[in-house]
């Protein structure tokens, strides 16, 4: 159960680095000076959308016992995720470092620095289990002290090494700006990935309620969907991402679809052998995460449709990085939502709970909701319009460099139009003056009557947005603080009792904790 929780929260906050959006198409365009604002202010937006997750993380106990969890299962997990706050904050950080180098066509140092990373947290994993003799705490601590580490290479190599030369760190205030047109892209993304994942996610929990055997299993099924996930599909629909919208800045309206085009051809022809491997080690792999005799046969059982889901979930990656590459991703979230959550919910639960097919109902609906969701990104992608896309990417580019620009126009364009035009927000300040109110005044006091007026209104807008910036900062430190408070003075006996948690993980509520029955006494 913490593994369900922690992948659904890390894909959650790694969803925002879809916040790079407009940064594939700055390196794109001929506006690779803006590409450091984008970053400065991508970071600061993830680590402010960090707090809801750790939030979330502090109070995970008492929310998994309301969803009705096993209550040893419940306890252990928020333990867990308590010590995995840290990694959740520098796994955020390192993937927006990986994406904000990929942008920049630079694959191999990523590359090395995972690989040492990697190791890292297989040495921390070592030293903290067999050396110090740790409990499951261990791993927490090890994958938080691998981000931190991974976070700390990337900022070295950034800085000093590789794109040193080519950008310039200064901080400017821009990075405060045009916060919405970020949220506007960030948002949709957002929903469209967290969807998906969340969906299979949300298998964990139910597996959950089946039993100890159903959830180990569904444990051993993810991290082989994960693995394999990762090998390759991940990989290449990243770079999907990468280069269409690179393309789209570019004005290239050829390069998106033949990029697409290889992405599929290459995802197929390492399907069909990897499923074939799968499916003649059904017995053998699970054996590499336990040695439960029923877990692993569950596992076999279930393996071939395992297998025909890692096709589809490596065309799906291929399809999600063009939508994510094109700023479509409002389109993806309307179909996810459709596929995974009107169609795959309802009929999953009913094959788990009416059917009573268990394990095997979760991912008969899963798949079969799967595919009918890859086979409607497939035709969307293949009919987009390339040339309708470009000019929408360099709308966005414009828009988002609009009100930083505005500062730096000629004095005798300003003079001459007597227009300013700033729009932040969603709220339009207009400064408009008629040319012939201003014919009889000297050029000199033309302009200097406009720059005080346009001083003026960029002065109220700077007070506008950092009132806005404080209001949005202050609501997420309040969640922060409510949820430490709650953690450190709500006794959670008081409102969900005391559990007796039976071997067949069957639990009561009990009265007096000394009458422990041949059960295990779990106090939240």
């Amino acid at each position: 159960m913490q593994i369900t929780i922690q992948r659904l929260l890390f894909h959650f906050l790694d969803d925002w680095v879809v916040l790079l959006d407009l940064t594939l198409r700055t390196y794109g365009s001929t506006k690779k000076d803006k590409m450091i604002v984008q970053l400065y202010r991508a970071t600061i937006l993830i680590l402010l959308c960090c707090i809801p997750s750790c939030a979330l993380y502090l109070n995970a106990e008492p929310l998994l016992l309301l969803l009705g969890q096993n209550p040893l299962i419940a306890k252990g997990t928020g333990e867990l995720l308590l010590y995995l706050i840290p990694g959740l904050l520098f796994s955020s950080l390192g993937q927006l470092f990986i994406r904000f180098v990929q942008t920049q066509n630079y694959v191999y140092a990523p590359l090395v620095i995972m690989i040492f990373v990697n190791g890292i947290n297989a040495l921390m994993h070592y030293i903290l289990i067999y050396i110090m003799n740790m409990d499951v705490r261990a791993s927490p601590i090890s994958q938080a002290t691998a981000y931190f580490f991974q976070v700390v290479c990337f900022i070295v190599y950034i800085k000093f090494i590789g794109l040193s030369k080519n950008i310039n760190f200064k901080f400017t205030t821009e990075v405060w700006e045009d916060w919405n047109i970020w949220f506007r892209l960030a948002i949709p993304g957002l929903i469209m990935i967290s969807l998906e994942w969340t969906i299979y996610e949300i298998g964990g929990f139910i597996a959950g309620t089946l039993g100890a055997r159903e959830l180990a299993a569904q444990t051993i099924i993810l991290s082989i969907g994960s693995i394999s996930y990762t090998l390759l599909p991940l990989g290449v629909g990243s770079a999907t991402g990468i280069r269409v919208g690179q393309y789209l800045g570019a004005r290239c309206a050829r390069g998106p679809y033949s990029v697409f085009s290889v992405a599929m051809t290459l995802v197929g022809c390492w399907a069909l052998p990897y499923v074939g491997i799968l499916i003649a080690t059904r017995r053998y792999l699970p054996r590499v995460f336990t040695s439960d005799d029923g877990v692993i046969e569950l596992v076999a059982e279930l393996m071939p449709i395992i297998a025909y889901f890692q096709i589809i979930d490596g065309a799906n990656g291929i399809c999600s990085g063009v939508l994510k590459g094109s700023g479509l991703q409002t389109v993806g979230a309307i179909v996810n939502i459709f596929c995974l959550y009107m169609f795959a919910v309802p009929l999953g639960i009913c094959l788990v709970y009416v059917v009573n097919l268990r394990l095997t109902g979760i991912w008969v609906g899963l798949v079969s909701a799967a595919t009918l969701q890859v086979s409607t990104l497939c035709i969307i992608c293949f009919r987009l319009n390339w040339t309708t896309q470009i000019k929408l990417a360099l709308e966005r580019i414009k828009a988002e460099n609009d009100s930083s620009e505005i500062a730096m126009k000629n004095l005798d364009e300003i003079a001459a139009t007597g227009i300013v035009s700033v729009d932040e927000d969603n709220n339009d300040t207009n400064l408009s003056q008629k040319n012939h109110q201003f014919n009889h005044l000297p050029m000199k006091t033309n302009q200097k009557s406009i720059i005080n007026q346009f001083n003026k209104q960029n002065h109220s807008l700077n007070k506008m947005i950092i009132r806005n910036r404080i209001i949005f900062i202050i609501i997420l430190l309040l969640i922060l603080i409510t949820s430490i408070l709650c953690r450190l003075f709500i006794y959670l006996p008081d409102y969900f009792g005391i559990y007796c948690v039976y071997n067949n993980d069957t639990f009561i509520q009990i009265i007096n904790y000394n009458i422990t029955d041949n059960c295990t006494v779990v106090i939240p």
